[in-house]
């Protein structure tokens, strides 16, 4: 907008001078000295202070301010200005500032002015500095007094505020509060307008201060616009024409504009694009000033001018109430019109003048997006899609939100939603460059100024060209000739400030784009040193390589060779050639496509110069492969390996010659240099097997020593592919990969060395092979991936070691014996030493130790692990150690593992291992469940009124289980237990026992069993036997109540049965724990003898083991089938310590079945029903109380 007079397109704010700050007027807006000064004799507000004021009401200019009017809250803007004096005419008139007040003059002559005014309201706030005492007191009331007499004598409206800055806080001066009253009494002020500084506020209070004092002034002068308003609405309601300057259209467009400029000095936005579209369609009306004036007069550009300046006031009153739609519809239609007017009554629109209004129209619709606060947010809406993301980023949201009505979004097209700033910059580099065409195609005779031309000449310029706020005829045809002229250079600005707009909104690709176009702008300019600044970056990181934008990317590189070319810049001219020469790229008639006549222009020096071009980043002309074979690599064993290299050039390339190729590895191969060889003739096949040769004597690249040398013929035609097979020996175990690849070409004292990154190799690789009847070579028709890294694994052992002697499965409690056979299978001898370890998750691996050995060598190896030396063993001879694993007391599965290690003459004292595994499953042969039950002892129990104890409690917890002397009741179990195997081997079994101890010594255990057969018992798998043990528990005495707790542990004698001579192992089998002999009373029933054949005689025996007296009653039930004889209802009281028995005899109604009588016993005291326990035949195979008569017949 600068081609616009200022005051006729800057913003609209009030104005509030602060007057008393010691401020650097240099920095500051200054006042001319127009008219009378207010002065003051008062000290300034100086140093730190000063600039922390004004920095708090500077914040307060920079934000809007919430003003409560009324219930709501309006958002407010004011201009602050600083100066130390003050100047009344400057304040209101002459104020050279960005904030003036429009002031558009449309006048026929000097002695008749007629057009549009705004008037200012000035706020005025003076800074004292307050004194500790009241001795200046006087002299600031008249001050005050004289500062605000000359404010009301004058002609302008104003308000008068004081700031008065104490020394010291107001809590140790009281009667400071009190001296500020008096002083204020004494001015005349208003309350609202003197205000105290305390000094000790604290930053966030004094930014609030600031707020205060600024929103305390703001509303006089907003009231003083809005009587401004009201009279300008009166006089246009009105209808009067105060002068015939204008019609009654015209002066309807300047009351309009008028009520424009106040609302904005308001900040009512919205009204103010309502009057000033109000104004322009008064301006563009058929009657209206644009229409009824000629093309011809001087007031035809006076009242586009007018038009331009309302249009631009309009699109920002607009956007500052986002209403984004409609300030691009009002671009567009002022836009239109104004064509439409020039191709109806003036000049047309092909001409300069009319493209330097379209550059400039465009312009200012960026500087208003860019300008605007109420865009500074586009693109930082939150949406739900990254997607939408983006396109906020790009234009901002329309106003409309009826966009589903199909009669709405008819009206609206893509281009009506706000872009960015770059957008529109872009519309006006393309402008600017057609007027600098239309500035070329200007007639010799037009381009001599004036004061050398004819009347008739300048007549018909006058008559041909637009010259609105644009040059004239032969001064613009001089701009376009200046290659650093203004326009060229407005249009490098514009394409920068494009770019980097495009580049904020993430539209990168267009940012490149402009910026490519921004460097052929600076190389027209010949500033070749900034295109490159702005080029280089540009080049090193495009997407148009990935994206195979080929046509751009020749453009840019080109670009950056020429302006490398002209400003000397070697490696760059390097690097973009070496791009160039690539077989994408189309070739260039102004380019010489060789690297070697480039190094030799480069190297006319005496000292030697190194260019480093780094590939990956660009399209290289020379390209590299490198693949390791698909089969394994071991040490020491050689591995070929190929590389294949292709200069990648198009046909306009002359041929290169490398020096050398370096391949960097790392890990355990030696790297590699291919060095260049002449030859009296050129080598027919593309494919070559080369020889290394050992660490050259020349290679002092100190990362990379154990370079090793070949020679070959390095010459390279355009498209020309050469592989070359060479043998590697790898050194040392581990992972090895290419690191880089290096291409070095030397011409004179210049150098250029390529490095290619292993990342950046071709991914995809044909491995070469050579054809077996001709020095031609045949590739392989599949591709392959390439395979950049191996795994360098030990040299592979041709000794042997085998497991002989081991079994599928191993049993608990059993050796375990094997043999380890080592073969020699090496052409040469070996020193052999071998490791044998068992490996297993369990926490205990069993012992090992070798057989033959002697008990001091065994004693010497580690637990679960043996090592011996075996000597030297000769070619195709063996060698046998027999190994023996003490037996495992529990179930797991072992890992055998034997290693050898040794070494041959060969190996250079390096030593090659080999490891042999074998699996040991070892589990459980047998496993147990048994039932215990109660039996009847036919001993006597002991007289509970004559009871001697010879063994004292204390006596008894210091004795052994087995030294007990045990007095007590002596009771009878029975354990059956049911031995089921688990081994799927035939085992036999040669004896079995249970044993049970006591788990405190308060009783005796004493065990017997059932006699097995002599020849033992056969199982093979899920087999059972089952077989029965008899406990007889005896207390230690009498008064030993307590339960007896006992684990009994199962042995089981047995052994392999497909073995003649296998060892008899033991197993033993731990049974749940189990408690015996308790101190409850019971009842068990027990079968008599009877010379009765159809009667049952059952004793019902009732023991009380406790040391209570007890009463029971016992009751029998009748059967519907059997009868009973004996007592049917009983009561029996029984001492401590004792037993007694009931006899009933039961005689079943018909022979052979099954009875079950119910007999009930109960203990009166508890009154708790006693279970009958039955013994011996009496008891069913589930434990149950059964009798039966067998039938006689």
């Amino acid at each position: 907008m600068e081609a616009y007079p200022e005051d006729y397109v800057s913003s609209l704010v009030p104005l509030c001078v602060l007057a008393g700050l010691d401020v650097d007027e240099s920095a500051a807006h200054q006042l001319q000295v127009n008219g009378p000064r207010v002065g003051s004799n008062n000290a300034q507000i100086r140093g730190s202070r000063a600039k922390v004021l004004k920095d708090a009401f500077l914040r307060v200019q920079d934000s809007d301010i919430g003003i409560d009017e009324g219930g709501t809250v309006e958002k407010q803007r004011i201009a602050l200005r600083f100066t130390q004096a003050v100047s009344l005419e400057d304040l209101y008139q002459s104020y050279v500032n960005a904030y003036r007040a429009a002031a558009i003059h449309l006048s026929r002559s000097k002695s008749e002015p007629a057009g549009i005014y705004g008037r200012r309201s000035g706020e005025l706030a003076r800074l004292y500095k307050s004194a500790t005492d009241s001795l200046r007191d006087n002299q600031l009331k008249h001050e005050m007094a004289n500062i605000r007499n000359a404010l009301e004598d004058s002609k302008y409206r104003s308000r008068y505020a004081v700031i008065l800055v104490g020394d010291h806080s107001v809590v140790n001066g009281p009667e400071l509060e009190e001296r500020v009253i008096n002083i204020r009494r004494a001015a005349r002020l208003d309350e609202k307008c003197l205000f105290f500084l305390d000094a000790n506020i604290e930053a966030p209070k004094l930014q609030h201060f600031a707020e205060k004092v600024v929103t305390t002034m703001y509303p006089h002068a907003v009231e003083f616009y809005r009587e401004l308003t009201r009279h300008a609405r009166r006089k246009r309601d009105r209808g009067s024409n105060p002068s015939h300057n204008l019609s009654r259209l015209g002066w309807l467009a300047r009351y309009e504009y008028k009520l424009g400029i106040f609302a904005e000095f308001c900040n009512d936005m919205e009204a103010a694009a309502r009057h000033y579209n109000t104004s322009m369609m008064a301006l563009f009306d058929g009657q209206g000033p644009v229409e009824t004036t000629s093309s011809w007069s001087p007031r035809f550009n006076e009242a586009r001018l007018w038009s331009d300046t309302t249009f631009i006031r309009l699109m920002r009153a607009q956007i500052a109430t986002s209403a984004t739609t409609a300030a691009v519809k009002s671009w567009t239609r002022h836009r239109d019109r104004s064509r439409d007017l020039l191709e109806r009554k003036a000049k047309g629109v092909e001409t300069y003048g009319h493209l330097t209004w379209e550059s400039r129209w465009s312009r200012i619709m960026s500087e208003l997006v860019r300008s605007s606060p109420a865009l500074q947010s586009l693109g930082t809406d939150d949406q739900s899609t990254q997607d939408v993301k983006q396109v906020m980023r790009v234009f901002s949201p329309t106003e409309i939100r009826d966009l589903q009505d199909p009669q709405v979004s008819q009206t609206i097209s893509p281009w009506h939603f706000l872009h960015h700033a770059g957008y529109w910059l872009r519309r006006s580099v393309a402008y600017t460059r057609r007027r600098l065409l239309f500035a070329l195609d200007i007639p010799e005779e037009d381009r001599v100024p004036p004061g050398r031309s004819p009347a008739s000449a300048v007549a018909r310029r006058n008559e041909a060209y637009d010259t609105y706020l644009s040059l004239e005829p032969h001064v613009e045809w001089e701009a376009s000739q200046d290659a650093k002229g203004a326009q060229i250079l407005s249009i490098a600005q514009d394409l920068n400030q494009a770019a980097s707009d495009f580049h904020a909104h993430h539209q990168i690709r267009f940012s490149d784009s402009l910026r490519l176009e921004l460097c052929e702008q600076l190389m027209r300019a010949s500033q070749h040193a900034q295109a490159i600044t702005v080029l280089k970056p540009l080049w090193e990181r495009t997407h148009w390589r990935g994206e195979q934008w080929r046509h751009l990317l020749q453009k840019l590189t080109a670009t950056l060779y020429y302006c490398a070319l002209e400003s000397r810049d070697s490696c760059l001219r390097l690097s973009t050639l070496w791009e160039l020469s690539h077989s994408l790229l189309n070739s260039e008639s102004g380019i010489q496509y060789s690297i070697h006549s480039c190094l030799k222009d480069i190297g006319n020096t005496q000292e030697t110069q190194v260019f480093h071009v780094k590939g990956g980043s660009i399209l290289s002309c020379l390209e590299f492969a490198f693949s390791f074979p698909l089969k394994p690599a071991f040490v020491s064993v050689p591995l070929e390996a190929q590389l294949t290299a292709k200069y990648e050039a198009h046909g306009s390339c002359e041929p290169i010659c490398l020096q050398s190729i370096t391949v960097h590895l790392e890990g355990g191969i030696a790297s590699f240099k291919i060095k260049h060889a002449e030859t009296s003739s050129p080598i027919k096949s593309k494919h070559q097997r080369l020889q290394l040769q050992e660490f050259h004597p020349e290679i002092t690249d100190s990362k990379h020593e154990n370079t090793k040398v070949a020679t070959s013929d390095l010459r390279f035609e355009a498209g020309q592919r050469k592989d070359f097979n060479v043998s590697l020996h790898p050194e040392d175990v581990g992972i090895c990969k290419v690191d880089a690849i290096t291409a070095t070409i030397q011409e004179g004292n210049a150098q250029v060395k390529y490095t290619l990154p292993s990342a950046n190799l071709q991914r995809k690789h044909a491995w070469t092979l050579l054809a077996v009847d001709s020095a031609e070579s045949r590739t392989r028709a599949k591709l392959s991936q390439t395979r950049t890294k191996i795994d360098i694994q030990p040299r592979p052992s041709r000794l042997s070691v085998s497991f002989f002697g081991l079994r599928n499965v191993y049993y608990t409690d059993e050796e375990i014996e094997f043999e380890l056979v080592v073969n020699n299978e090496e052409d040469e001898s070996a020193e052999v030493a071998v490791e044998v370890e068992a490996l297993s998750e369990a926490t205990e691996v069993p012992d090992m130790r070798w057989l033959g050995e002697t008990a001091d060598e065994n004693n010497k190896q580690d637990s679960g692990s043996l090592s011996t030396a075996l000597g030297s063993l000769l070619p195709s001879r063996t060698h046998s150690k027999r190994v023996l694993l003490e037996p495992a007391k529990n179930s797991c599965d072992l890992i055998v593992e034997a290693r050898l290690i040794y070494t041959l003459p060969s190996s250079d004292g390096r030593k090659i291992s080999k490891v042999a595994h074998a699996d040991v499953v070892i589990i459980r042969p047998f496993e147990a469940s048994y039932q215990i039950f109660a039996e009847y002892h036919e001993d006597p129990w002991p007289d509970y009124f004559h009871i001697q104890d010879e063994v004292s409690g204390a006596e008894i917890s210091d004795l052994e289980p087995t030294d007990v002397k045990c007095e007590g009741i002596t009771s009878t179990w029975q354990y059956r237990v049911q031995i089921t195997s688990l081994a799927p081997d035939t085992l036999h079994m040669k004896d079995i026992s249970l044993a049970a101890r006591p788990l405190k010594p308060m009783a005796k255990i004493t065990s017997t069993q059932e006699d097995l057969p002599e020849d033992g018992v056969h199982l093979t798998s899920s087999d059972q036997h089952i077989t029965s043990f008899t406990l007889e528990v005896q207390k230690s005495s009498i008064d030993e109540q307590r339960p007896v707790a006992t684990v009994p542990r199962l042995r089981v004698a047995w052994k392999r049965v497909d073995v003649a001579e296998s060892r008899v192992n033991e197993t033993e089998i731990e049974l749940p724990r189990t408690s015996l002999a308790s101190s409850e009373p019971r009842v068990l029933a027990r079968k008599l003898d009877t010379n009765e054949q159809r009667t049952v005689a059952i004793e019902y025996i009732i023991e009380n083991p406790s040391l209570h007296f007890l009463t029971f009653n016992v009751s029998v039930e009748s059967g519907d089938d059997f009868a009973f004889s004996g007592p049917k209802s009983r009561t029996l009281q029984l001492t401590p310590l004792s037993r007694n028995g009931v006899k009933h005899s039961f005689m079943p109604f018909l022979p052979g079945i099954q009875i079950q009588p119910d007999v009930r016993v109960t203990d009166v005291h508890f009154n708790k029903a006693l279970s009958v326990i039955p013994t011996g035949v009496l008891r069913s195979t589930v434990g149950e109380l059964t009798a039966s008569v067998e039938d006689p017949g």
